[in-house]
């Protein structure tokens, strides 16, 4: 009589159950990385608005405060911003960034910018895109200018 070996049999379904479990953990720890990844870029795009925020709301403070204070500010958005379609905008004495569909609120001390007939831009509020802009006082009123 000849005899059958069950144990191929069973040693294929254990290698076969055992393979599916470590395929089903590395798809769960695969999603896992890839939500820290998206929230990773997240908080480097808000640490990079924050840059932006703060630097434009020093500037257009010591502007406010210092006639004749005259300088320069550039804005330009790096790798962490990834969005094409963002906007900075000054509103009373929030500075918003939005970037896609996320705004960032950044508060600074209150004053008023007004627009002359130079082509300078009236605040609030006022919009700035990526580039060059010239901060100045001049007879206590704040101008920005894109330069």
């Amino acid at each position: 009589m000849k005899q059958h070996n069950n144990k191929k049999g069973t040693i294929s379904i254990e290698f076969l159950s055992v393979f599916i479990f470590l395929i089903f953990i590395f798809f769960i720890l695969w999603i896992k990385i890839s939500s820290l990844n998206e929230e990773t870029e997240l908080y480097k795009e808000k640490v990079e608005v924050e840059k932006i925020s703060i630097n434009l709301a020093r500037k257009l403070d010591m502007a406010s405060y210092s006639d004749g204070y005259s300088t320069n500010i550039l804005i330009y958005l790096n790798t962490f911003i990834s969005e094409d379609n963002y906007s900075i905008y000054v509103e009373k004495n929030y500075i918003v960034t939005s970037v896609g569909e996320r705004e960032y609120l950044f508060k600074f001390n209150n004053m008023q910018l007004l627009k002359n007939d130079t082509g300078f831009i009236e605040s609030p509020p006022f919009n700035l895109n990526e580039g060059e802009y010239k901060i100045k006082n001049n007879e206590g009123v704040v101008y920005i200018e894109k330069v």
